[in-house]
């Protein structure tokens, strides 16, 4: 199963995205978007692509997104759990610190969030934490990414640099 997380997107266009994210994006088995869309009319383009897509509502998200899709979302694939989360909001000095203890009740395998448009992929204890980064707006960074998580009988999960 083939995973692509990616998300402050930040845009109105599909078509705006870069080309190797849709490449990517259309060979997945799951998308996951980390909140940030800007637009409905991003969210409906991508939920129109016939691929299972988990997201949470952003900071800069309108109205009707919040109300589809809540500030974080929980489900299964391939027997693992995920909980996404933007990370703006909750108590904690850091986006991870905040995104983490959002699922304080009951940790998934994987905790996937955006907001801060910095690459994030570390463990803490048992949880993946996995920011993408963004797909349009590196900020300091120097490239924008996303993430390619591939559950196999092993995990192999790694940023794409786009």
């Amino acid at each position: 199963m083939e995973i692509i997380i990616f998300g402050d997107t930040h845009t109105d266009s599909y078509a705006h995205l870069p080309e190797q994210l849709r490449k990517l994006m259309v060979q997945a088995d799951v998308l996951i978007h980390t909140g940030d869309w800007d637009t409905l009319s991003l969210f409906e383009a991508v939920s129109h692509l016939g691929i299972p897509l988990y997201s949470a509502a952003g900071n800069t998200d309108p109205p009707e997104l919040h109300a589809r899709l809540g500030s974080s979302q929980r489900f299964q694939a391939a027997g693992r759990s995920f909980g996404v989360v933007h990370g703006h909001e909750g108590h904690g000095k850091t986006t991870e610190e905040r995104a983490k203890r959002w699922f304080n009740d009951m940790m998934p395998d994987f905790v996937c969030f955006g907001h801060s448009h910095i690459p994030y992929l570390r463990y803490h204890g048992q949880t993946l934490l996995l920011n993408p980064g963004s797909a349009m707006y590196r900020r300091k960074m120097p490239y924008r990414s996303a993430i390619q998580l591939r559950l196999k009988p092993s995990l192999e999960v790694r940023h794409v640099f786009l």
